[in-house]
């Protein structure tokens, strides 16, 4: 029996199998494969990250703590692409930590944030898959406090920051010279309120 399309039924049921099955395989494909795929495109990433930042440090004006957005100001490094999704890494908390004189790396892209304190080491990599940061305290989820600015009762910023990177957006926008946000006062009226975050362990 055919539609009055000229397709007989089992045609159509092919086609939509057919058609889905592509499509798992091109979601496969799309999302890493596995878990070990992930890593490694994440892996690739992050070390050219460290790398830049490690031999520019002198470039920044925090040198033990650099966010990805501060290497984009300093023209070092070309846009990171998400490898999981739509978009461009976060280069608000995509960032490298100088600790004992060693770089740590976090790399967030889309909702999966990859860390490591030695890349070298696939012991020492890990991947998570985190939810978005809410106001809401809840069972096994993460805290952390962020901040924002206000100036004549708006906020300076779309959303609120880790502090290290709040504070270099100020600096850049102000041409101050702070390290903490609890020295700002002139410019802005420094706000921090605490947000929920949950990290899940996929590797």
């Amino acid at each position: 029996m055919k539609n009055n399309k000229g397709f007989a039924k089992y045609e159509v049921v092919t086609v939509l199998v057919l058609i889905l099955a592509v499509g798992s395989y091109l979601m496969y494909v799309f999302l890493g494969g596995t878990p070990k795929t992930k890593m490694k495109v994440f892996k690739s990433d992050a070390l050219r990250l460290s790398d830049t930042v490690a031999t520019n440090i002198a470039s920044f004006h925090n040198t033990g703590i650099v966010f990805l957005q501060e290497v984009y100001d300093e023209k070092l490094i070309s846009t990171i692409k998400n490898p999981l999704g739509f978009g461009n890494c976060d280069e608000t908390e995509s960032k490298v930590e100088i600790i004992d004189g060693k770089p740590v790396v976090w790399l967030k892209c889309g909702n999966y944030l990859f860390h490591s304190t030695n890349i070298s080491n696939d012991s020492d990599n890990k991947m998570y898959s985190l939810s978005e940061w809410s106001t809401e305290k809840k069972s096994g989820y993460k805290a952390k406090e962020l901040y924002n600015c206000t100036k004549n009762g708006k906020e300076l910023f779309p959303k609120y920051y880790d502090e290290a990177y709040f504070v270099s957006r100020i600096n850049n926008k102000f041409e101050t010279d702070y390290y903490f946000a609890d020295n700002i006062s002139d410019e802005c009226k420094v706000v921090k309120k605490t947000f929920y975050r949950k990290e899940t362990l996929i590797k």
